[in-house]
């Protein structure tokens, strides 16, 4: 293992704000909290952290670093988001450089090859089945799709180059847009979208690419929801940070493949630089100052460039971390060699804005080598890319002995075919814990992804295709269950024919259930669900699936009571009474959520909450609206559905019933008619003194009201 510090922190500038924020961040560590107890970031209320911006060259390992000017955010109003976007020039994908380059890794014999497992699957049998799943963003005329997502507590946002999509628990979708026109943007090119959910700020954050040739530019955009909630009227804003380095010269470079990552303290990405000249330069980490992000204010941050490993190598496609357990890093980034090798390192930044202390450590591990192409069963071809990792999520076994884990995959080569090799390591011991060949005979597996609990667990999603046995390139998902690898993988979404293109993408997407963690937070292991997104093949083109699945049990709804009939009644214009009525929803114990939603509301009745996730009881109440006050006189009756999402899962019908008298005496029996029916209804209660043949109101049953009903049923009311 080699081990090395770098010094460049003594070269920044700082203001002693910076020394308050970085003691806050080493206090938050372990896991997210409860959310309220996660401190507010109000726009205004955080510390500015100021750095005299320039750029700095550690003498010793020539690592640059540039503390950059602050980047004021745009905001985007709510009025101005729209329904749908529009399609893409679909050329504008074409041509991007997908490998650094370089000569391929050569095994010398002296290492060893990690020990594979042959997938148990097949075609049919499943491991942990989806609890529930639907169909993403479609085709838009971009290839490839690049897909990812996130989870909130009530959300799910998927992102596809181009496009984005919000989501409710139930997988209603809330919100679409192309994001040239969520930004108000037409043109500009916006590629190799990345989303997170930050679990320590309550922050949704999306991340674009963007390049220009003439003039040169390079951005990244960081698009930042002001609270949880994705539709909520905070709205969103979005910096664009320049990533050009050395305009205007033979070395002037632009971003690629940034991945986007997070800690209690810090958002960071991490990528290449490619020249315009063409050809790979170097890889580069970026860290934005997350308190002045979320505070919508002008952001600082700073970045290191010129990167080498431990052992002097190259650095190349970097990955930015999810630190959804605290480590006292503000950022962790790892990497493993783009054409083969024997090592990964590990990146540690601590006190960012501060000190700048950054660490890199070589991790040995078994041997990989670049995969080969995919085989479609029309013999065509897709690019499984090198020998780059995928996502990386850092987390903390709470239910097991398992402790802090970073989970992480490649694709690699093994028996002629691509392969999935997939990681688990120790980040504070910098020591690599597991590692297996995941594959299948005659079968091709790329691009692992991960998603993690709080268990011990976690969830990589891939693609699998074989023209062998006419496989077409499918969505699917292996995992390892509190420290045991399953062995077999279960389909998300299988591919329906031959994908046209040749790039099949860079990297799939997954999250861990926030709400449902949150709910838990008293019961070992969090029992979490986790939420995996990723793309198939269709004829010519591609789709992508959304699948929810946990290590633990699904609940399931149970009952809703009361069972009998809401009615409610009321003269025509209202009110109506009773007025509303409750309705619990009830669940046998689960250890995940079961997800729900209320169907069928006729227009006279809003529900408190359409969709949401239940642990134990809850109660949905039903009230009568306004629009009730609007309806002809009659009865009207209607079902309404509480429904369990989860896959296979139960659905209650309750009959609602709204009665509208018509608000005329002489309709007596309420029919809707004045006709001699009413004549006899009155006469007949006046005979028998019931108070609602007191027509005059004087709260006496005589002569008087015989005279009163028989003047209001002449005038026909």
């Amino acid at each position: 293992m080699l081990h090395h510090r770098l010094s460049l922190g003594t070269r920044a500038l700082i203001g002693a704000a910076a020394g308050v924020l970085a003691a806050a961040a080493a206090a938050q560590t372990g896991a997210p909290e409860m959310p309220g107890t996660v401190p507010a970031v109000a726009q205004g209320t955080q510390p500015r952290v100021h750095l005299q911006p320039g750029v700095y060259v550690d003498p010793k390992t020539g690592i640059v670093m540039e503390v950059h000017a602050p980047v004021e955010p745009i905001f985007i109003p709510r009025g101005g988001l729209l329904a749908h976007g529009t399609l893409p020039d679909p050329q504008r994908e074409a041509g991007r450089p997908m490998r650094p380059g370089g000569d391929p890794w050569i095994p010398d014999g002296t290492g060893y090859w990690p020990p594979a497992v042959e997938d148990q699957a097949g075609d049919l049998t499943l491991a942990e089945p989806l609890m529930m799943d639907w169909s993403g963003p479609g085709y838009n005329g971009l290839t490839p799709p690049d897909p990812d997502l996130a989870r909130g507590r009530e959300h799910v946002i998927t992102v596809t180059n181009d496009d984005f999509a919000v989501y409710d628990t139930a997988g209603n979708e809330l919100f679409y847009s192309d994001i040239n026109d969520f930004l108000n943007e037409p043109g500009v090119f916006l590629y190799d979208c990345k989303v997170i959910f930050d679990p320590w700020s309550l922050r949704w954050v999306m991340m674009y690419h963007r390049k220009d040739d003439s003039p040169q530019e390079s951005q990244l955009y960081i698009i930042v929801s002001a609270d949880e909630d994705p539709m909520g009227v905070g709205g969103w804003w979005y910096y664009r940070f320049p990533m050009l380095q050395d305009g205007g010269t033979g070395d002037a470079s632009w971003a690629d493949y940034f991945d986007l990552g997070y800690s209690n303290s810090q958002l960071y990405a991490s990528g290449n630089m490619f020249r315009y000249a063409g050809g790979f330069r170097w890889a580069r980490h970026r860290v934005f100052n997350k308190a002045e992000v979320y505070a919508g204010g002008g952001a600082t941050s700073l970045s290191f460039s010129n990167l080498t490993n431990a052992d002097g190598t190259q650095t190349n496609t970097p990955r930015a971390a999810k630190l959804q357990s605290g480590t006292g890093d503000d950022a962790i980034f790892i990497n493993s060699r783009w054409g083969g090798g024997s090592r990964i390192t590990l990146w540690k930044l601590n006190d960012a804005f501060g000190t700048n202390t950054l660490t890199r450590t070589d991790i040995e591990v078994g041997n990989y080598t670049p995969p080969p192409d995919a085989v479609q069963p029309n013999g065509s071809l897709l690019d499984t890319i090198d020998n780059r990792l995928m996502t990386a999520v850092v987390t903390n076994d709470t239910l097991g002995a398992n402790g802090v884990e970073l989970f992480t995959g490649m694709t690699v080569e093994y028996e002629g075919q691509a392969a999935c090799l997939l990681y688990k390591f120790d980040p504070n011991a910098d020591t690599l814990k597991w590692e297996r060949v995941f594959w299948g005979a005659d079968r091709d597996y790329w691009f692992p992804s991960s998603a993690a609990d709080y268990s011990g667990s976690n969830f990589w999603v891939f693609t699998r295709c074989s023209q062998a046995a006419g496989e077409y390139a499918s969505a699917r998902y292996v995992e390892m269950i509190s420290g045991t690898f399953s062995n077999s993988s279960t389909p998300i979404e299988v591919g329906t024919g031959n994908y046209s293109g040749f790039r099949w993408g860079d990297y799939f997407g997954g999250q861990l259930d926030w709400g449902d963690y949150w709910e838990h937070l008293s019961v070992p292991g969090r029992p979490s669900k986790v939420w995996l997104y990723g793309e198939y093949a269709t004829n010519g083109g591609w789709d992508t699936h959304v699948g929810a699945t946990s290590a633990f049990p699904q609940g399931d709804l149970s009952n809703v009571v009361p069972t009998t009939t809401f009615v409610t009644t009321g003269n025509q214009g209202g009110p109506f009474s009773p007025s509303y009525r409750d309705y619990t929803l009830q669940s046998v114990a689960g250890d995940t959520a079961v997800a729900y939603e209320v169907t069928s509301l006729p227009s006279w009745l809003t529900a408190s909450k359409t969709y949401g996730q239940l642990w134990g009881d809850a109660v949905v109440r039903l009230s009568v609206n306004s629009s009730a006050n609007s309806l002809a006189p009659g009865t009207y009756t209607d079902n309404v559905y509480f429904t369990d999402t989860f896959n296979g899962g139960s659905s209650f019908t309750r009959v609602v019933q709204l009665v509208v008298e018509a608000d005329c005496y002489a309709d007596y029996n309420g029919d809707g008619n004045v006709n001699t029916l009413d004549v006899l209804a009155f006469l007949n209660d006046w005979a028998n003194g019931n108070s609602k043949a007191d027509c005059n109101g004087d709260r006496v049953i005589n002569t008087l009201d015989v005279l009163c009903f028989l003047n209001a049923w002449a005038a026909g009311c």
